[in-house]
């Protein structure tokens, strides 16, 4: 019976992390950032009708933003780990910026990259890949993002494509260390 318990215990562990990693709509999210300070997001709507993200800083609003119809979804199929809603500070831009990463259609995932010094409203960068978007910081607070298909090309930054796959979709990597999105783009 101790076992039975004991392993239900553990099934239900395992359930409510899983389920954790999916942003809860509604909820005022706070989230610390390396440099001590702390910025407040909610996400608002649903995957039918589309997301709403606001990002605040101590009730200035940094970001007031429309994500589109996308799915936030948990688990490790189909690169769910990586879906959410993510601020972080990295080298080389001075804002914090807001990751929002979510699924689009039958198996594509999206990056949106939001800057607070190009817009409060519009992604400074947006980024489909065909299966996956993976992003991380690296030991020098670079911004790293790779992914997989034939977007490719992001105006003002350089991006490395191996196509060298066969019967595979195009792999991209983008090493973020400056806002070079800002000097291919216009803000709204």
């Amino acid at each position: 019976m101790a076992t039975r318990i004991l392993l239900l215990s553990c099934l239900l562990c395992f359930s409510f992390a899983a389920m954790a990693e999916a942003p809860q709509p509604g909820l005022l999210h706070r989230s610390v950032l390396d440099s001590g300070k702390t910025l407040s997001w909610m996400l608002e709507g649903s995957s039918a009708l589309g997301w709403r993200l606001t990002v605040s800083d101590a009730g200035r609003l940094l970001v007031e933003a429309d994500l589109g119809a996308c799915a936030f979804c948990a688990g490790e199929e189909d690169n769910c780990a990586a879906n959410g809603i993510f601020l972080r500070e990295v080298a080389g831009i001075d804002k914090p910026l807001a990751i929002a990463v979510c699924h689009v259609g039958v198996h594509s995932q999206r990056l949106q990259l939001f800057d607070p010094a190009f817009s409060n409203s519009a992604p400074a960068m947006q980024i489909t890949g065909s299966f996956y978007v993976d992003w991380s910081i690296d030991a020098r607070h670079r911004l790293l993002i790779e992914w997989d298909g034939e977007q490719n090309h992001i105006p003002g930054c350089h991006v490395e494509t191996d196509s060298s796959l066969v019967m595979a979709p195009a792999q991209n990597r983008l090493l973020l260390d400056s806002a070079c999105y800002r000097t291919g783009n216009s803000a709204d």
